[in-house]
């Protein structure tokens, strides 16, 4: 039952309490110790010499930790971490047996009470740097994200009981019993070593224990270059630094008010020991009750800030009231956050550093790093004790400046520890992620040799992204285009000019309408001409150009006056427009076989442009055309036309994909009004579903207002594809246009709602492949028994995980929306990587990353599916098939109905028949066949 219990607080799983309590022990030992000794010794140091000697200390400590560190390095290279570890043990304690035997016989001279505040100090960051280094063997990241909070609470613990320890131990048997203590509680941690090593490491694969030895080849750079290559592990080594110089300072404070009201070494340890097992406890209950939802809320770099922000508060208060009381709050604040919020939020930020890189960094920075700060903080000391003999008050000043500098490398952090998650995912994507190259823009001698000696190609290109106030830079270049031996030229020049007026371009404008014969390039001249010619020249038209001899120039006129005449029916009636079609239609159609597809396509377009009704019968005709010209032209006409019956004749071609661009262009001359009819569509069981899954692009192409308010509604529609269409549309219309937002709490809902539909999903698939497995297992004795009912599941299976797939793309669309579409594209790669280890760097980064509320409703799923960790309440065992079926009936698109109608003539049940004989009802054809094929 405790057990039990433990696992369920703590998140510890199925054969993890055994060495998640030793580790725990571990630690718990390692800090006892620690606070044993460190009390003692601090307070025999500031007895013996007085706080004014202490900077001295820190300076030593700087200089004996480089040089400790070298040899250390060195050894990494030819021992395990385990003997290394064992003989550091070893070493400590026979040392700390000496100090005990010295302080008993009160034999302490300088230099002995120098040498043990140099190992204290080593000891300190060293052992605990083993530790570190031991769990990263034990764990892997995804264990150690899980256990490191339970097993640092036992570092807070024995913080705690270590300090109490003291305070008794000095008070009733001296200083020198506590270090004999110390020193015997310190072997405790050899059988410890020893017994992680049998029943954890030594039963590791021999590929994860590889992967995971401390031992292994080490990167050949040093771990300095390391540092200094990685903007994060800059930034974090930083970060380190000038957090141990805020808090040296802030120790020399504290230890320097302490000893002017306790001089006695017994009671000044005391004092010590009472208060940093005090801290210790404020740390212990922020670390159960409140550090992981703080985490959870406000993610790393928030949390990095709580330390230094209430130090900065501390000291402005200490400023006011230079009093034991307010260096006891600051200390406190110290103590506490450090051990917790502040040692999770730095645990976390490493997170995304390979393994190999932090194995040999953090060291690096807990020994080095931390030492030089702590030099550093010495020399600074020295020279405002020492040499401007100034009050320790002042100090202060300094450690608020240390505070700016530590509040802005936090803020820094923030991108550099995403920074280095994208970097670790990219890495693991391998080539799946490119990043784009942004050309740059053409010069003007380049658009200039394009222009004159480009190919159709390059300068079509240059003609459509030349802006009008560039036109008139280039305008001789461009005129001389109209000699061009590209038609396809020729129509682009007279399209850029056709709201400027030129007469040399409109002489020779003219020419081309009676010497070139392409369509388009007498279409495009026939419209510059009616928009630019002289009234005199107008009056010509109708007698020179709409009863012209060649007859691609009489069709080209006349679509030109049927273009002009739709805002102007006084052209309409003097050039008789109506006439001329009904001329033309009774031509065509009597002569038919012998017409150019081309002035099909040109009486088409007129037609579409008269907007006269009584002519759509032609248009409607041609709609429906074998050839793909004219198809093309009649969806273009019908567009033009904006008749609403067009509508769902235009819908049925946007499957097409040789049409589709021509159908969303047609559609969007409809305006805004359409959009609504879009959307009852969508509701309409009749529309086909590949006509369905489109209707969100085409409504995106609308790009109104409207077309964001119906997106949003689509969100919610039981179709998977226009789900995902529309996210992708609504991701779309929001990057190009910023001025767009949709709401935060809408865009949550959303999300949550096809997490929701995920999770089905999933019991839907784990329900139905349990189900495959009885059957294939009843069908060993008659093979083809069970033959078609197999075929039938094993088809909606597939379908189920293709929508599952989608269903996971709508919630990285939707995410993208929210959050930074790279970031989005990248994690959505990385979570369907087939590496492992991209998965985990994937939801490590989504769990920084996104809100509490997303994060605890998305990442379990994540999770389950694509890691098999964590539990969700799906309660497979004990869902029967026939219920999932009905609700994937009630609850999903066309194409799982039919899916599911196909099976259920398989599973005999009166709740069944009874559904069946309701979609034998349905208003889609295919459902309602089936259906009653089924019920007979």
């Amino acid at each position: 039952m405790i057990k039990n219990l433990i696992n369920k607080s703590f998140n510890i799983r199925e054969g993890e309490i055994k060495i998640a309590f030793l580790m725990q022990l571990y630690i718990f030992i390692i800090i006892t110790v620690l606070l044993l000794v460190k009390p003692t010794v601090n307070a025999l140091f500031l007895s013996k010499l007085g706080a004014n000697n202490l900077p001295y200390g820190y300076l030593l400590i700087a200089i004996v930790a480089v040089f400790t560190s070298f040899f250390y390095n060195k050894l990494v290279k030819k021992f395990s971490i385990k003997i290394i570890a064992a003989s550091t043990i070893i070493l400590f304690a026979g040392c700390f047996f000496i100090l005990g035997y010295v302080v008993y016989y009160d034999i302490l001279d300088n230099w002995i009470l120098y040498f043990y505040y140099l190992s204290l100090s080593l000891f300190g960051v060293m052992v605990t740097s083993q530790f570190w280094v031991i769990a990263n063997i034990v764990f892997d990241i995804r264990e150690a994200k899980r256990l490191f909070g339970f097993i640092g609470a036992g570092a807070i613990a024995g913080g705690i009981f270590g300090g109490y320890l003291t305070t008794f131990l000095a008070k009733y048997f001296g200083n020198s019993m506590v270090i004999f203590v110390a020193a015997f509680l310190l072997l405790l941690c050899l059988p410890i070593i020893l017994w992680i090593w049998k029943i954890r490491v030594n039963k590791l694969n021999k590929y994860i224990k590889e992967e995971r030895k401390a031992d292994k080849k080490p990167i050949s750079e040093s771990s300095l270059q390391l540092v200094l290559k990685s903007k994060h592990l800059l930034n974090l080594s930083a970060i380190v630094g000038v957090s141990v110089l805020v808090a040296k300072l802030v120790d020399y404070q504290f230890s320097d008010f302490s000893h002017k009201v306790y001089e006695d070494p017994d009671e000044l340890a005391s004092f010590f020991g009472f208060w940093f097992s005090t801290f210790n406890i404020v740390a212990l209950l922020i670390q159960l009750f409140i550090t992981n939802k703080l985490l959870a809320r406000f993610g790393v770099s928030t949390n990095m800030l709580a330390l230094p922000m209430g130090l900065v508060i501390g000291s402005i208060l200490f400023l006011v009231f230079p009093e034991l009381w307010v260096m006891i709050l600051i200390k406190g604040v110290d103590g506490s956050f450090k051990q917790s919020v502040n040692k999770a939020a730095f645990e976390l930020s490493i997170l995304p550093i390979s393994y190999e890189t932090k194995k040999q960094t953090k060291p690096f920075i807990d020994v080095v790093v931390d030492s030089i700060a702590t030099g550093l903080a010495g020399f600074l000391l020295l020279f405002v004790i020492k040499e401007l003999k100034v009050d320790t008050i002042y100090i202060t000043m300094i450690v608020l400046f240390f505070l700016f500098i530590w509040l802005l490398l936090i803020y820094r952090l923030r991108g550099t520890y995403f920074d280095a998650f994208r970097k670790n995912i990219t890495a693991s994507l391998g080539s799946g992620i490119k990043e784009g190259k942004v050309k740059k823009r053409s010069t003007s001698s380049y658009t200039i040799d394009i222009l004159k000696s480009g190919n159709e190609k390059e300068i079509l290109t240059i003609l459509h992204h030349l802006s009008d106030n560039l036109l008139d830079v280039y305008k001789p270049n461009i005129l001389n285009l109209l000699d061009h031996p590209s038609n396809k030229v020729k129509a682009a020049v007279i399209k850029e000019f056709y709201s400027f007026r030129n007469e040399k371009a409109l002489k020779k404008i003219k020419t081309l309408i009676e010497t070139n014969d392409d369509d388009e390039v007498v279409y495009e001249s026939m419209e510059y001409l009616l928009m630019h010619s002289l009234s005199s020249d107008i009056e010509k038209f109708d007698e020179y150009y709409l009863d012209h001899k060649k007859d691609y120039i009489k069709n080209a006129a006349l679509l030109c006056l049927a273009r002009a005449s739709r805002s102007n029916k006084t052209l309409e009636k003097k050039y008789k427009l109506n006439h001329r079609i009904e001329s033309q239609i009774k031509e065509f159609s009597e002569f038919e076989d012998v017409q150019r597809k081309e002035e099909i396509a040109a009486l088409l377009l007129t037609i579409g442009y008269s907007g006269n009704e009584k002519y759509f019968y032609f248009i409607e005709k041609y709609l429906k055309s074998k050839d793909s010209l004219l198809v093309t032209f009649a969806i273009k006409a019908a567009g033009i036309a904006r008749y609403d019956p067009f509508i769902y004749k235009l819908i049925e071609y946007i499957p097409k994909v040789k049409y589709q661009e021509e159908v969303i262009a047609a559609l969007q001359n409809y305006g805004d009004g359409i959009v609504k009819k879009l959307y009852e569509l969508d509701e309409d069981d009749e529309i086909e579903e590949k006509v369905r899954e489109y209707i969100p692009k085409i409504i995106e192409s609308i790009g109104t207002k409207q077309s964001i308010v119906v997106l949003n509604r689509l969100l919610k529609s039981k179709n998977v594809l226009v789900r995902l269409n529309a996210a992708i549309s609504l991701e779309n219309i929001e990057e190009l246009n910023k001025q767009i937002k949709i709401s935060n709490n809408r865009l949550r809902d959303y999300i949550f709602d096809e997490s929701l539909y995920f999770k089905n999903t999933l019991v839907s698939i784990r329900t139905i492949e349990r189900t495959i497995k009885k059957v294939e297992k009843n069908s060993k004795i008659d093979p083809d028994s069970h033959k078609d009912e197999l075929t039938a599941r094993k088809a909606l299976l597939k379908h189920l995980k293709t929508q599952q797939d989608n269903s996971l793309k709508i919630i990285f669309y939707l995410l993208s929306i929210k959050y930074a579409d790279s970031d989005m594209k990248m994690a959505f790669l990385g979570i369907k990587n087939d590496t492992e280890e991209s998965r985990i760097n994937t939801i490590e980064f989504l769990e920084n990353l996104l809100h509490a509320d997303l994060k605890n409703e998305l990442l379990p799923l994540l999770e389950f599916h694509f890691l098999n960790e964590g539990e969700l309440d799906l309660k497979l065992e004990s869902i029967p098939e026939r219920e999932v079926l009905l609700e994937l009936l009630e609850n999903r698109g066309i194409k799982t109905k039919i899916h599911v109608i196909k099976l259920m003539h398989y599973v005999k049940n009166k709740t069944v028949e009874k559904k069946l004989k309701e979609l034998a009802e349905n208003k889609n054809p295919k459902i309602k066949a089936l259906a009653k094929k089924n019920l007979k």
